[in-house]
């Protein structure tokens, strides 16, 4: 049983009470609500417990979550971390991928500043370079507000969350869009 009294307190002021809410809170993952409060409260165990017939408010819950140090604000965001600046990838980059590409460059036509002005270098047998581009839209494309506890910082995230459509096509200077 909660020991509390009716002067002026609430049940969140009970320590370990709120101890048994903020373990709860965190079963559940970054994405609760007030609503989750109430419903843990409404479970018959909790009512006799607490000694109290129904379960409380919405509003009750959320004062409660300001109260154990919850705000309802953006996600803390680090950076953004997919891979591309490990240094295996780097060294990918500068040594393989990069002379390759200025090697390819060498036989394929060339614009100018001015328009429509081309140069080609007709010795060799002309090459074109089709680019990949893709994007990748994520479904209900990441929640931006949760309640967040005032010791939680920002991590790094990366890339998916959820269910994805990914698009791609390919692309060259010479023919536009494949």
């Amino acid at each position: 049983m909660c020991n509390w009294d009716t002067s002026g307190r609430s049940l969140i002021d009970d320590e370990d009470f709120a101890q048994e809410i903020h373990a709860h809170l965190q079963t559940l993952g970054p994405y609760f609500s007030a609503e989750s409060i109430v419903r843990f409260v409404d479970t018959p165990e909790m009512l006799a417990r607490l000694n109290r017939k129904k379960t409380i408010s919405a509003v009750t819950a959320q004062r409660w979550l300001r109260k154990m140090g919850y705000r309802w604000t953006l996600n803390p965001k680090g950076q953004y971390v997919d891979g591309h600046k490990r240094a295996d990838v780097i060294a990918y980059r500068n040594n393989v991928f990069l002379p390759a590409i200025a090697e390819l460059e060498k036989h394929t036509r060339k614009y100018g500043d001015r328009d429509g002005e081309t140069t080609a270098d007709l010795t060799v047998r002309r090459m074109v370079i089709w680019w990949h581009d893709e994007s990748t839209f994520y479904a209900h494309d990441r929640r931006q507000t949760r309640w967040v506890h005032k010791s939680e910082t920002a991590k790094p995230y990366a890339k998916g969350e959820g269910h994805s459509l990914m698009v791609a096509d390919f692309v060259s200077a010479d023919h536009g869009w494949l």
